[in-house]
């Protein structure tokens, strides 16, 4: 048997773990096997595993996560390509689930199993976001916050995600006044100080960030959201790269009401926005590693401008 679990991560990763808990009580938590990551091992692996049972036992469960991989991911594809042609022989005692929120829809794995086996897509309809919100955060989301939000994304379920996780990294409880914040900086700022940069003005890029932070104090918010936007745009040119239409790319992205930002044009050369996103993404190991000239917030912020004003060194 063979599924395949799609969209909301969050809605995915509950289900698998009920699927785990389940099959461990049934059989054992020897008959599971977890991939995280596919590539870590070889197509002998795969044949081995997915084509043949175990001597003493009837089932066994095997969750790969990551395929079918989605369309920027194109390190998978060939391994995509080998466990697609041989679906067809999976050992019938065997169950394969494949976890991944964002296929590319266009290969023939994804088509493969949602044609012929059980593809289960992960949404919430409006009438569940707020009691599932209520039930997630308890008190550490107020009815009337969770009315804001919804009303400020307009009951975007992966947009209310994202953004409750960027705050929860360094609130316990989330005020209206976060939100305030997180509407300044996400709605007007944040996209201005992208589209400066977008456009190599990186000097007032800067300006603009540090007007940021001493408005808002918080040196993870603002510094997720300008990597959660770069990586947007960095994932477009990708997409563009292996020649996907504007229309997915914009469902891969669910990009929703910034659906313009696929045909926009800008000065930036490919390779200086693979660049500053590469240098982004190395502050946080740095943080982690204390290996910042000063680990407080000046220091961070200190960090995140040389990461742009350097992009040409």
């Amino acid at each position: 048997m063979i599924y395949i679990f799609t969209w909301e991560k969050l809605l995915i990763d509950r289900e698998v773990k009920v699927w785990y808990e389940r099959f461990k009580q049934k059989f054992d938590e020897l008959n599971i096997i977890k991939i995280k990551n596919p590539l870590d091992y070889d197509f002998n692996f795969y044949a081995q595993n997915l084509l043949w049972g175990w001597l003493f036992s009837t089932k066994k469960l095997i969750i790969i996560y990551d395929l079918p991989a989605s369309a920027w991911d194109n390190d998978k594809k060939d391994l995509e390509e080998y466990i697609y042609n041989i679906c067809n022989n999976i050992w019938k005692d065997n169950i394969v689930l494949f976890v991944s929120p964002n296929p590319d829809k266009r290969w023939k794995l994804y088509k493969y199993i949602q044609k012929n086996h059980n593809h289960k897509h992960f949404s919430l309809k409006e009438g569940d976001i707020i009691p599932f919100l209520q039930k997630e955060y308890w008190d550490s989301l107020k009815p009337w916050v969770i009315k804001k939000l919804i009303e400020m994304k307009k009951w975007n379920f992966s947009l209310i995600k994202n953004d409750l996780d960027k705050l929860f990294i360094t609130k316990d409880t989330i005020t209206l006044d976060d939100l305030d914040n997180l509407t300044i900086e996400i709605d007007d700022n944040i996209f201005d100080i992208v589209w400066d940069i977008l456009n190599t003005n990186y000097k007032w890029a800067i300006l603009k960030l540090r007007d940021l932070y001493f408005k808002t104090n918080n040196f993870y918010l603002l510094y997720n959201s300008l990597v959660s936007n770069l990586r947007v745009h960095f994932y477009i040119y990708k997409l563009k790269q292996f020649w996907v239409n504007s229309s997915d790319i914009k469902d891969y992205l669910k990009l929703w009401n910034r659906w313009f930002l696929v045909d926009r044009k800008n000065n930036i050369s490919p390779k200086d926005l693979f660049k500053i996103y590469k240098n982004l993404i190395n502050i946080d190991s740095q943080i982690k590693t204390w290996n910042l000239i000063s680990n407080d917030s000046l220091g961070q912020m200190y960090a995140l401008e040389r990461s742009i004003l350097f992009v040409k060194g």
